[in-house]
């Protein structure tokens, strides 16, 4: 069962990887009995990290792709939506003996560490709760903003793609989620958030745009996390 909560204008998804800039334009679709999504322009840039700094890239570079990328598909008005996987974003695991678990819990979380954030995931049969936390450091964070005021960008979500994946997950499971199943999920796959949506859910919700170009093997991945950045304007309810 699908919860859809939409936004109403374009979507410029933007997925900055390891190595690479993925930027997606997606439209709602105007046909709610088909797939909820259009993929109506599609590209890859490889990217470089800054020299002695692998968590940065080149700010005026990525700039200038993704102005190219809203110019040439002469996209307005877009929200933006971006994802990270690139190094230096901090994410993990975590397993706490309390289902409201404070800063000091998390220990691997550096001291200059200015954004953090945790969502819960789903409880043990010994009474403990397992969380995803993520943060980001001062300088890498300074970046994405300069990035999005310079670029005029309307940005409305910076959030780490794996976090963008459990949004998905969760807008699929719709009225049904539980975070107890949630939790067998995870386990079935190793707590591998990467395999909890698999490609057959991007065929049910994204059409392509029959002039878009695109390596659908190799996307897929990135079109999941597509996918969740467009509904990441959801809230994470809480159901048990």
């Amino acid at each position: 069962m699908l919860s859809l909560h939409l936004w109403p204008n374009d979507i410029a998804a933007i997925i900055i990887d390891h190595n690479q800039l993925i930027m997606n334009w997606v439209k709602p679709s105007a046909n709610k009995k088909f797939q909820a999504f259009e993929l109506k322009a599609h590209r890859v840039i490889p990217l470089h990290a800054a020299e002695g700094q692998p968590h940065l890239f080149n700010l005026t570079t990525i700039k200038k792709h993704i102005l190219e990328f809203l110019t040439t598909h002469k996209i307005k008005h877009a929200q933006v939506a971006m994802g990270l996987s690139a190094p230096g974003i901090i994410e993990q695991l975590v397993t706490s003996p309390t289902a409201a678990p404070q800063r000091h819990d998390f220990t691997f979380l550096p001291t200059g560490c200015p954004l953090w954030d945790y969502v819960y995931l789903y409880p043990h049969d010994n009474g403990t709760f397992t969380f995803y936390v993520c943060g980001i450091q001062q300088q890498q964070l300074l970046q994405y903003k300069l990035l999005a005021i310079s670029a005029n960008l309307n940005l409305k979500t910076l959030i780490p793609s794996r976090l963008a994946l459990l949004h998905l997950y969760h807008a699929v499971q719709g009225s049904v989620f539980r975070h107890s199943q949630l939790g067998v999920a995870m386990q079935q796959n190793n707590n591998n958030i990467e395999q909890l949506c698999t490609t057959e859910t991007v065929h049910r919700l994204l059409s392509i745009n029959a002039h878009v170009s695109i390596n659908f093997t190799e996307q897929a991945p990135h079109l999941r996390t597509t996918l969740g950045l467009c509904l990441s304007n959801r809230l994470y309810e809480s159901n048990v």
